[in-house]
């Protein structure tokens, strides 16, 4: 079985470089490829050194198009050049064993009709100690879901009383091993070739944010499904603690956007629907900026 994994890089040398230095030896990985999103730090020149240095593919992207675009660039090339069977698809910042990859790429071969499969993803919370994402895989959201998670307090509520949430609970997948899943993080996942074939790659309508229940999207309606299974994926994102109005205002743009698309694209939401959904979600950033002050 021919194995590639596709690292997206845009302007973080270091991290990239580390990552490679860290997973170069796993024999998992039958390729490596990093796709350069057009970064504007002159320090990329070192990630395609290293990639000389080590036989892999270091592919510049002429512009930046976003996650999807620069993604796609990756898993065609593994597919067209080496006709790889399984494409991993990861950021920089991950903090990822051979065993795991092992397991990830196993779970193709062990479930019928799977199209991705990843681990279960962990973060680090404020005081740098490790815990499961919450979103590390959920079923892909429904119109009322978009409308309902535009609130912070909402979502706490359905998820912890009600528990209606979208979201799977990383319980089941301890309890039983794996689970199914329509939806999981983008930071670290592998796709089947056939399954990208089918659905003709990754949508690049958007930029940034919604990728992933886009993909659910577009597997679901092709028959293939999702599995996490129990291995431990870290995704060591470095945040800032102090991010300023006009960058949570920016982040806030993007995803309404990408939701847009969402709504419009694979829910086929009327314009009624997607209107209130923007009020709701202007609502909802309110929220989330003055919870930040409360809880800082």
């Amino acid at each position: 079985m021919d194995t590639a994994i596709v690292i997206l890089n845009y302007n973080d040398t270091g991290t990239t470089l580390s990552y490679l230095k860290t997973i170069r030896d796993y024999a998992v990985y039958t390729h490596f490829i990093v796709v350069d999103n057009a970064s504007t730090d002159p320090s990329t020149t070192q990630i395609q050194a290293y990639c000389a240095e080590i036989g892999a593919d270091f592919l510049p992207a002429k512009e930046n198009r976003g996650y999807a675009s620069g993604n796609n660039i990756g898993i065609r090339y593994a597919i067209e050049r080496y006709g790889s069977d399984i494409i991993f698809v990861s950021n920089p910042d991950i903090i990822c064993s051979q065993e795991t990859a092992a397991a990830v790429a196993k779970a193709f071969s062990e479930h019928e009709r799977i199209g991705i499969a990843s681990g279960l993803v962990h973060v680090f919370d404020s005081d740098h100690r490790l815990k499961t994402y919450s979103s590390f895989a959920y079923r892909t959201p429904t119109a009322a879901d978009m409308l309902l998670n535009c609130f912070q307090v909402v979502t706490k509520f359905r998820r912890t009383v009600l528990h209606t949430s979208m979201y799977y609970d990383a319980a089941q997948v301890k309890e039983n091993g794996f689970i199914y899943a329509e939806a999981m993080s983008g930071c670290y996942f592998a796709i089947s070739r056939e399954a990208f074939w089918a659905i003709d790659g990754l949508d690049e309508d958007t930029f940034l944010y919604y990728e992933e229940a886009i993909l659910g999207q577009r597997l679901k309606k092709k028959g293939y499904r999702g599995v996490v299974v129990d291995a431990p994926v870290i995704h060591d994102e470095k945040k800032d603690k102090a991010v300023g109005f006009k960058k949570l205002w920016r982040t806030h743009r993007l995803t309404q956007r990408s939701a847009r698309i969402y709504m419009k694209k694979y829910l086929h939401c009327r314009a009624v629907t997607v209107a209130l959904f923007s009020v709701f979600s202007l609502v909802g950033f309110v929220e989330r900026y003055l919870l930040s002050f409360v809880l800082r």
